[in-house]
């Protein structure tokens, strides 16, 4: 049988009070060995006992998960964990989905649930020195943790953490789902594209950059002087936006399209799948084609041709 603290207890009930009043998420803070997860298997224990719920406990190291696990099953509470320490969720009957909300943005820094790639953090100097800063005041070199300066007592301002976002990510859950979203185009760019390191005379590329906000850019490569299937991708692309012939440059194309051949993309629906690392554009709305551009208009001046 659990039995906590008086202030863990505390701690407990302080979390049913935010949760009864309060439509935010709690977050219950005790010092390291305080007993946090006593505290938390006594929640889960009147989650699924009192109010016949489901748990799922998520970690980043196993030996938490299985540090919960201990404390739920002394708590004669069932659960289960997987042998990679993923806690392993079984459906209730008649339910085939379950809705998970990422308001800090963890799919798109570490990838869906089912393959979650975790850059390594960065270390520091040779691996063994500990992080350290300087005191502004008495330019002395301390530790990084310190709050006050222990050689003239500076007071350092507090860190500026980044608040959670106020409306859940769109990104898939999952590795493979799929998310489209139609956007409006505020603004479209166009130029000369060449992979890097290509030699001189490699293919080059259009690349087209449109504006979905204030700094959101999606961009497409318009393969205009290359062969084969690309060519014919970016042939028929150019049909649907233009009276003018095909250019053979992408050069030629970037003036093209900054003269007008081009019609307006009004809108772009963009594909997201969950564990790919770009998203690609799926579907356009497009204005009215423009008329032809003259063939010698953006190459001279009429007014100075001698003759």
């Amino acid at each position: 049988m659990l039995t906590l603290r008086p202030y863990q207890e505390a701690a407990k009930a302080a979390v049913y009070d935010h949760l009864r009043l309060r439509d935010d998420n709690p977050c219950v803070v005790i010092p390291t060995g305080g007993g946090k997860t006593p505290v938390m298997a006594s929640i889960c224990k009147d989650a699924v006992s009192l109010w016949n719920g489901r748990v799922l406990i998520l970690a980043h190291v196993k030996e938490l998960l299985e540090q919960s696990a201990d404390k739920l099953q002394a708590d004669d509470v069932a659960r289960a964990v997987l042998p990679d320490g993923r806690p392993r969720v079984r459906l209730h009957p008649g339910k085939q989905n379950c809705l998970v909300l990422d308001f800090g943005g963890n799919v798109l820094r570490h990838g869906p649930v089912d393959a979650i790639d975790v850059s390594p953090v960065d270390s520091y100097g040779d691996g063994n020195a500990a992080p350290a800063k300087k005191c502004p005041a008495c330019h002395s070199v301390i530790a990084a943790g310190f709050s006050i300066c222990p050689d003239c007592e500076f007071e350092f301002p507090a860190p500026q953490r980044k608040q959670h976002a106020a409306k859940a990510s769109d990104a898939g859950i999952l590795s493979g789902q799929v998310t489209d979203t139609e956007y409006e185009v505020r603004d479209i760019a166009w130029s000369v594209h060449q992979k890097r390191d290509a030699p001189d005379d490699a293919p080059k590329s259009m690349r087209v950059d449109y504006r979905l906000g204030l700094s959101h850019w999606q961009s497409e490569w318009i393969c205009i002087e290359h062969d084969g299937y690309a060519r014919d991708k970016a042939v028929a692309w150019w049909h649907r936006r233009s009276h003018d012939p095909v250019p053979d440059t992408a050069e030629r194309a970037v003036e093209l399209a900054e003269a007008g051949a081009l019609c307006q993309t009004e809108k772009i629906v963009v594909r997201s799948v969950a564990g790919e690392r770009y998203d690609r554009i799926v579907g356009y709305k497009l204005g009215a084609l423009p008329e032809e551009v003259p063939m010698w208009s953006d190459t001279f001046d009429e007014e100075e041709v001698p003759f």
